[in-house]
C-alpha cells in the first residue's frame, strides 16, 4: 500500500508540474484569434483585419514582448466566434462588451474604450421611447449573440425581435421600413450606414439601452498568466506618454 501511495503521488506531483511547465511555456501566439464584422472597432478591408481595437491588441502584445502579426487575427462571423470562445482551444474573441450574463464565462482584458449601445429609426417615423417597456410595441433588429440582443431578451418577449449576424443587411431593413427600430452600437451604426451608401441624417437615436465598455474576451483554457500578460501591457499602453499613444489608436491617429 505505501508503495501505491508513493507511485501515485509521485505520478500526481509530476502531472501537476507538467501542467505548471505547460502553463509558463505558453506564449500569446499559441492563442487563436478571432474578430468579427463590427466596424469601426474590427472589421476586414481588402482582406486585410484593421480597426480600433485591432491596432490597439496590436501595439498591446508589442508592449507585453511577444507582438503579434495583423496576419495571425481570423474574421469569423460573430455567432460562431462567441461559440469557439465559449469553449476553447485557447481562443480570444473581441471585441465585446462585459456584461453580468457573461461575465464568468470568459476571462477578460479590458476595458479597451467605452461603447453606447443604442436604439434607432428612422426620422420620418417619428417614434419616441420613453422605457425599454415601449420597444415591444415595435419591430425591432438586433446582431445575433450581441449585447443588443441579449439585452432585448432581458425583456421578455422577443417575438418583436428581427435576429441577423450582418449590421449590414439590419440597416438596410430598417432604411426599407422593413423594421422599424434597430439596437446597435452608436458608432457601429453609423460606420455601417456610411458603408450602405445611405445618410446617417435620416435616422436617429431614440433611446440609449446601455452604456458599457468593450473588452477582450479569452476562452477559460487560456492560462492565467497570459491574461495578466495582456492585462498588464495594456494598462502601461494607456498612461505611457500621458496616454498620447493609446488615444493617437483609439481616434485612428
Amino acid at each position: 500500500m505505501r508503495l501505491f501511495l508513493k507511485i501515485f503521488n509521485g505520478l500526481f506531483l509530476g502531472f501537476l508540474l507538467l501542467g505548471v511547465i505547460s502553463s509558463h511555456g505558453a506564449d500569446l501566439n499559441d492563442i487563436e484569434y478571432i474578430v468579427d464584422d463590427y466596424p469601426p472597432y474590427n472589421f476586414e478591408e481588402n482582406g486585410v483585419v484593421q480597426g480600433i481595437t485591432v491596432e490597439i491588441l496590436l501595439a498591446t502584445s508589442k508592449e507585453a514582448g511577444q507582438p503579434l502579426k495583423r496576419s495571425q487575427l481570423k474574421l469569423r462571423p460573430w455567432a460562431r466566434g462567441y461559440r469557439q470562445a465559449l469553449s476553447g482551444p485557447m481562443t480570444m474573441l473581441f471585441s465585446m462588451s462585459r456584461t453580468q450574463a457573461r461575465e464568468h464565462k470568459f476571462q477578460w482584458v479590458g476595458p479597451i474604450l467605452k461603447h453606447r449601445v443604442v436604439v434607432l429609426a428612422k426620422k420620418s417615423s417619428a417614434i419616441e421611447i420613453a422605457s425599454s417597456d415601449d420597444l415591444k410595441n415595435f419591430s425591432i433588429g438586433a446582431v445575433l449573440d450581441a449585447v443588443g440582443e441579449q439585452l432585448l431578451r432581458k425583456l421578455g418577449n422577443t417575438s418583436n425581435v428581427q435576429i441577423s449576424t450582418k449590421p449590414f443587411l439590419l440597416v438596410k431593413k430598417l432604411d426599407y421600413g422593413r423594421m422599424q427600430l434597430l439596437v446597435l452600437d452608436e458608432l457601429v451604426a453609423k460606420s455601417v450606414m456610411n458603408s450602405a451608401g445611405l445618410n446617417g441624417n435620416d435616422f436617429e437615436v431614440i433611446y440609449t439601452l446601455k452604456e458599457t465598455a468593450l473588452y477582450y474576451a479569452l476562452s477559460k483554457d487560456v492560462p492565467k498568466s497570459l491574461v495578466e500578460l495582456l492585462q498588464a501591457a495594456l494598462d502601461r499602453l494607456k498612461v505611457r506618454d500621458g496616454g498620447a499613444d493609446y488615444d493617437a489608436l483609439v481616434n485612428g491617429r
